[in-house]
């Protein structure tokens, strides 16, 4: 199958020393320059995924989520280092300040819908890739239904001729204070930035990445991976599916070691 390139950026897993470190496991405590400030909450994601941030969110009409208390966050921690090797959430946090961002709990379905503008050479099957791309990571933690209107989505699905840059698709993600998501925009190409037309195959891997972002799975290091950077394959490794079911099952919030 054809290679979609996705994003820029490489994610590189960090070794599990480093990844206690970054957790703060055993008092280790995450440098306060990667804490963020007041004015950071709600903002679009930079990450997990590295995608490339655009504009602000207000978090003022969300809930807050409470902390995690110490015990539940350092059961998270440990559980994170045993289950290290197995998923990579580790780039998540490398990014995050060991915060846990992800859709909350529950059992409402997450609301998506296709942006009626559509670019020249659009056709509807795109619109069924992306359904196929969604129902490849099913059973989720977290289950996607089509909504018809945008104004009622939490996500919303949209085209564009090309990137101008070596890109084919793109997730900007908006949370809350505590790193609940509530919002998401994917973005997908047609073409390649050299003005290729993508083949099937490559949308529909390029539409199942940027689901995964969408539920707020980062990049991973390796090829076999949905989630690497460049997507090579045509359906959700058992490592993305060990690090999605992860995930979910973190609390939302700073998992690290409360400063002192």
């Amino acid at each position: 199958m054809a290679a979609a390139s996705i994003l820029l950026e490489t994610t590189a897993r960090p070794p599990l020393p480093l990844l206690a470190a970054v957790l703060g496991l055993g008092g280790l405590l995450l440098a306060d320059a990667l804490r963020p400030g007041p004015g950071d909450a709600g903002a679009p994601a930079s990450g997990p995924s590295a995608v490339r941030p655009s504009g602000a969110a207000s978090a003022g009409s969300r809930p807050e989520v409470p902390p995690p208390d110490l015990a539940a966050r350092r059961a998270a921690r440990e559980r994170l280092i045993t289950l290290g090797g197995s998923t990579y959430l580790d780039s998540l946090f490398l990014v995050s300040d060991s915060a846990v961002r992800r859709w909350g709990d529950g059992d409402d379905p997450i609301r998506y819908a296709f942006d009626g503008g559509h670019p020249e050479g659009w056709h509807p099957a795109y619109a069924d890739e992306v359904r196929e791309a969604i129902g490849r990571w099913a059973p989720a933690p977290r289950r996607l239904a089509e909504v018809p209107d945008t104004g009622a989505a939490d996500v919303v699905v949209s085209w564009v001729p090309q990137f101008a840059f070596r890109r084919a698709g793109q997730t900007d993600l908006f949370w809350d204070s505590r790193g609940a998501i509530y919002r998401a925009r994917v973005i997908l190409a047609l073409r390649s930035e050299h003005g290729q037309p993508l083949p099937r195959e490559a949308r529909v891997a390029v539409a199942m990445h940027e689901i995964g972002h969408v539920m707020g799975l980062p990049h991973s290091a390796d090829s076999v991976d949905a989630m690497y950077e460049a997507t090579r394959v045509d359906a959700p490794s058992a490592r993305d599916r060990r690090t999605l079911r992860l995930l979910y099952d973190l609390p939302l919030g700073l998992l690290r070691e409360p400063r002192r």
